[in-house]
């Protein structure tokens, strides 16, 4: 009983640890991807998702609609998905 309790344990640790590999490799995967978009999709980007702008605060901020941000937001992370497929992700 003792040894398939230390099995299960190691198993779990080695679960453990591949995942926190993958989620790391997914991060920088990621981070990879938005420093490869160009300058504008980049900033926006990451004023909507990392900052937590609303698309009408910072289309204000830049003088465009809060639709065409909108359409601005949804081109971009249709790039980031293209550029983040190529580097190897899914």
């Amino acid at each position: 009983m003792l040894s398939r309790l230390l099995c299960l344990a190691a198993l779990l640790y080695n679960v453990k640890h591949l995942l926190f590999q993958c989620l790391y490799d997914m991060k920088n995967r990621l981070h990879r991807a938005l420093d490869l978009l160009p300058k504008g999709e980049r900033e926006l980007l990451q004023a909507i998702y990392f900052q937590g702008k609303t698309e009408e605060k910072y289309g204000n901020e830049v003088g465009i609609s809060q639709k065409g941000i909108s359409y601005q937001c949804r081109k971009a992370l249709s790039n980031l998905r293209t550029i983040y497929k190529a580097l190897g992700g899914f």
